[in-house]
């Protein structure tokens, strides 16, 4: 019932649209669709309103998934800076300067949902 999780998530941000928290909601339900650009916009919102460090992880993914690495390695060097006792960015960082691809979990799920379907 993707149609009706997401207008129930739009419904939610048309009534709270200070707050990151629909921003990265709609941003994730964008993510796990695939659809990476709408994504995107959604966490650039949220990132502008205060957002967590994991709305900023979400971004960079975000942005790598849709072929911006040079931005989504901007915010993992960023995120390095900021979250000093976290490996994660790091690890991030190290993955993409190799050249190795992101882990595929949109296209898992997409792939999920269509034999679901059948």
């Amino acid at each position: 019932r993707d149609g009706e999780a997401e207008a129930f998530l739009r419904q939610g941000l048309r009534s709270n649209p200070d707050t990151y928290e629909m921003y990265s909601a709609l941003g994730y339900f964008c993510y796990m669709h695939d659809r990476m650009d709408e994504s995107i916009a959604y966490y650039e919102k949220a990132v502008l309103l205060d957002a967590p460090n994991l709305t900023w992880h979400m971004l960079a993914h975000a942005y790598e998934h849709a072929g911006y690495i040079n931005e989504s390695l901007n915010v993992w060097l960023g995120m390095e800076a900021v979250e000093t006792g976290n490996v994660v960015p790091k690890m991030q960082i190290d993955r993409i300067l190799k050249g190795e691809p992101p882990p595929d979990i949109p296209g898992f799920l997409s792939r999920a949902r269509e034999e679901r379907r059948m």
